[in-house]
């Protein structure tokens, strides 16, 4: 709904609501008001009632009361369609920049509720959807552009249950933050991918299996423990001759402090993918050699943090 700019600030007042990681919803922060719908039913109403006391019709006056009745009970099902619902901000996604980034919200309620939309504010809805007593977990996106902490606006639930003529919202301002990664180079230069062939090369020396993380190389897998239904595992290897990979952003060979960010990023992943044991040292900062899933986050949430020019590196 579009406000009016002389009501904005009232409407901001009057909509604001504190920042939590829960929400129960209730008469302090549930507000109702008439749909186009409803603002023409109440017309409708209106007319009726002027054209009974005109032509003194008592039918028509007392469909037109009738009418307004089954507004207001409209009414007051669309809050008790809200009145009770508990919303919590469960962990979000990770996600790189250009991508979308996914929330959760949980939704808590002892009956079952009709007809909920929710939405980030300014971002496209959910399908409506009805839900079970019992809790559900709602995902809604938010598109990402650059890299760094995202603050979501707030969620916006409504409901015009049962007939659609009136509105009941609600605003949840949660607490809830994600870090954007830094989108990774899709095409590293060839001055990286020479070194990384390189890598490959080298004699391996089987040291152990873990458990096989999504999105490590197939080639790792060991197919003779999932042939044996003993689980998903993923070999591991130590480079004979050689220490760990070191990843500094300053050898990066590109001109643009971005995009250097991006080719690191891409050197993360590729490394992840494949098993291997890295460091990475962006100026002052140095993570010491390690692998699996957590140092992947480690790395790529380090690279996010970063300032947003050289300078202020």
């Amino acid at each position: 709904m579009k406000v009016p700019a002389l009501l904005l600030p009232w409407w901001n007042k009057l909509t604001a609501t504190t920042s939590s990681h829960q929400l129960r919803l209730s008469h302090n922060n549930i507000f109702l008001w008439p749909s186009r719908y409803g603002v023409s039913w109440l017309v409708m109403a209106a007319i009726l009632f002027l054209f009974g006391v005109n032509y003194q019709h008592n039918l028509v006056i007392g469909f037109s009361f009738f009418l307004v009745s089954l507004f207001v009970t409209n009414l007051i099902y669309s809050y008790r369609n809200l009145a009770g619902l508990r919303l919590s901000a469960q962990p979000p996604s990770y996600a790189f920049a250009g991508d979308e980034v996914h929330f959760y919200i949980k939704l808590e309620s002892r009956r079952p509720r009709y007809g909920l939309t929710l939405a980030i504010q300014q971002q496209q809805r959910c399908p409506i959807t009805d839900i079970e007593a019992g809790h559900t977990i709602i995902e809604l996106s938010q598109s990402t552009h650059r890299r760094g902490l995202l603050t979501p606006n707030p969620v916006i639930i409504e409901s015009r249950f049962p007939l659609g003529l009136c509105r009941a919202r609600a605003k949840f301002s949660s607490k809830m933050s994600q870090i954007i990664w830094a989108k990774p180079d899709a095409h590293l230069p060839q001055t990286l991918a020479n070194p990384l062939t390189s890598v490959e090369q080298q004699d391996l020396t089987f040291t152990e299996l873990r458990s096989y993380q999504r999105g490590q190389s197939k080639s790792r897998i060991a197919w003779k423990q999932v042939a044996q239904q003993k689980g998903w595992y993923s070999k591991h290897f130590d480079m004979e001759g050689s220490s760990d990979i070191t990843l500094v952003l300053e050898q990066m060979p590109a001109t643009s402090y971005e995009q250097r960010i991006a080719q690191l990023s891409g050197l993360i992943e590729w490394h992840s993918r494949a098993s291997h044991s890295f460091s990475v040292q962006a100026g002052a900062t140095q993570i010491s050699a390690n692998s699996g899933e957590a140092h992947r986050i480690h790395c790529q949430n380090l690279l996010a943090a970063l300032p947003k020019t050289a300078e202020d590196a």
